[in-house]
């Protein structure tokens, strides 16, 4: 990502300037330093980050918050891992940002039903997905319960079976196809497409119609989506 950074002498000249109320001049010298367009557009909306000096992402974060992160966590597959890594640091609002969850932070795994590369599943997100960054505890303030009524934060996983092209698939569910990636039947309720959770699938799990879901041991290949 270095090709999508400010220089030291850019940061130098334009650290002082309030992004919200640029003067005439100050606003020409940022059209002339910052030649990438999406930089440009990341500093006048949200200013420089405190922390890495960089352009921030969005108003709540910066993407410095997930870099620093990166060696915290890993999927096993590099693939997986850069895929999630390229879209944390391209991410400009929550409903962007892809992470990587480990499957025990998931309670009251159901299977809904079969469809698409995979099974659908419903459960509970234990954390929730990311809200904002918390400066005052330097960690991730998350949303924990979709609305008032459900204290919790309901999720639908879908199980991608033997998936030799799993960065392909997952780029297709997550950028092309909307807020309900996959068609699920009715139920009790909402489920929440804030963020994306990524997981291994280590245990099957009941269901009425009962499916075989391999174990990440012997199928590495297939994920939680």
């Amino acid at each position: 990502m270095e090709e999508f950074l400010l220089s030291d002498d850019v940061i130098e000249q334009i650290k002082n300037f309030n992004y919200q109320k640029l003067t005439d001049d100050q606003s020409l010298l940022i059209d002339k330093l910052i030649l990438n367009e999406e930089l440009k557009t990341r500093y006048k909306s949200h200013g420089l980050c405190n922390g890495c000096k960089q352009p921030k992402a969005y108003n709540s974060w910066c993407q410095c918050k997930f870099q620093q992160n990166f060696k915290n966590w890993t999927s096993g597959n590099d693939e997986v891992d850069q895929f999630i890594q390229k879209a944390q640091l391209k991410a400009n609002k929550d409903r962007e940002i892809l992470e990587w969850i480990e499957y025990d932070r998931f309670d009251n795994v159901e299977y809904l039903t079969k469809g698409g590369f995979g099974t659908i599943y419903k459960a509970i997100w234990k954390d929730g997905c990311i809200e904002e960054w918390d400066s005052k505890n330097n960690q991730w303030k998350r949303l924990k319960y979709s609305d008032e009524k459900n204290k919790n934060f309901p999720v639908v996983l879908k199980s991608l079976h033997n998936s030799q092209n799993i960065t392909i698939i997952l780029a297709a569910h997550i950028n092309g196809i909307g807020r309900i990636p996959y068609p699920i039947p009715p139920i009790s309720h909402p489920i929440s497409h804030l963020s994306h959770p990524i997981c291994h699938n280590p245990i099957p799990i009941p269901n009425p119609n009962p499916i075989p879901i391999p174990n990440p041991k012997s199928h590495p290949k297939s994920h939680f989506l």
